[in-house]
């Protein structure tokens, strides 16, 4: 139980870190007024109106999926082939960079991954590699994260920009994070924190489950409490976003919604995965391969009637 105080404790520690906004190692890029505009500005959305100026004249190395569109859904691989900002190399997370059979990829002659927008490189950072390559890095300038998390704590993107930043460090290279909001509220700090002998790549850092941190603010965290390996730091800068508040939801940001996961189809599924995905840990099936993942749970040995009967015992707040 101490330990497990303990844990927490560093947490609210590190989270002063966030809100201070006076850091060591990073910085928040300062940005216009937006408040007159309608719905929040993601950090793309606000590197649009700043006309690209970080990325200027730099040769790029980019992490992002799916999820890496502006408000009005255009992807960021599209919008910089648009502004000729030179992208060199591409790192995919888990579950890749598109999704299976997307037809943005195809196969060169030399057995690479090019990406055909941008003809820059794909690189695997959760199968093929963990950490960025020396090829991949080759002549880069700056590594720019652009992806939307899920703000629960066993996704692995933070873990995977994490090796980026062991990596970063080693080369001196810096880092742009583009702010996105967290899908969950960024009021609410939920759920058991990680124990250090349990720590994976699903729980690679010290945090409740759900941990309610935009990605720039975890970065932040990771950067400025020493908490990639061997207290690897970078040169970090954060884009924020415009006119988000920590009280909303996803669905209230006038954002387009693009699942970050596969089988997270919703925000109501999100919510869900925040604590049913716990369940993976255990025999039961969490509702995959149905049309409700992460909404049912079960098994072909399960007496429905007896279970039921066992929750209704347990009267579990919440449960229904």
């Amino acid at each position: 139980m101490n330990k497990l105080i303990n844990l927490l404790i560093s947490f609210l520690i590190a989270i002063d870190f966030i809100f201070a906004k006076d850091f060591r190692f990073s910085k928040v890029k300062t940005i216009p007024d937006f408040s007159f505009v309608s719905g929040v500005l993601t950090g793309l959305d606000i590197l649009e109106q700043l006309d690209f100026s970080p990325l200027q004249g730099k040769t790029v190395a980019l992490l992002c999926n799916q999820t890496a569109v502006n408000r009005k859904g255009e992807h960021i691989l599209d919008i910089l082939a648009v502004e000729n900002i030179k992208v060199q190399s591409i790192f995919s997370p888990e579950f890749g960079l598109f999704g299976d059979g997307n037809d943005r990829m195809k196969l060169n002659t030399e057995g690479k991954n090019i990406e055909p927008t941008t003809g820059a490189v794909i690189y695997d950072l959760f199968g093929e590699f963990v950490y960025p390559t020396d090829e991949s890095l080759a002549g880069v300038d700056l590594i720019l994260i652009d992806i939307q998390d899920t703000g629960v704590r066993y996704s692995t993107f933070i873990t995977t920009i994490t090796k980026i930043f062991e990596t970063a460090s080693q080369k001196n290279i810096p880092v742009l994070i583009l702010d996105y909001p967290n899908p969950l509220r960024g009021d609410i700090v939920d759920g058991p924190v990680v124990r250090p002998e349990y720590q994976s790549f699903e729980g690679y850092h010290l945090v409740p489950v759900r941990h309610g941190l935009t990605v720039g603010e975890f970065l932040i965290m990771v950067n400025e409490m020493g908490w990639a390996k061997d207290l690897a730091r970078v040169n970090l800068t954060v884009v924020p976003m415009a006119n988000w508040k920590r009280n909303y939801w996803f669905s209230q940001t006038e954002l387009p919604w693009i699942q970050p996961a596969p089988d997270i189809h919703t925000l109501k599924t999100l919510f869900a995965y925040s604590g049913m995905a716990l369940l993976k840990g255990t025999i039961l099936n969490i509702g995959h391969g149905t049309e409700k993942p992460y909404l049912r749970l079960g098994a072909p040995w399960i007496s429905g009637k007896h279970v039921l009967e066992k929750l209704q015992l347990l009267k579990l707040d919440g449960v229904h």
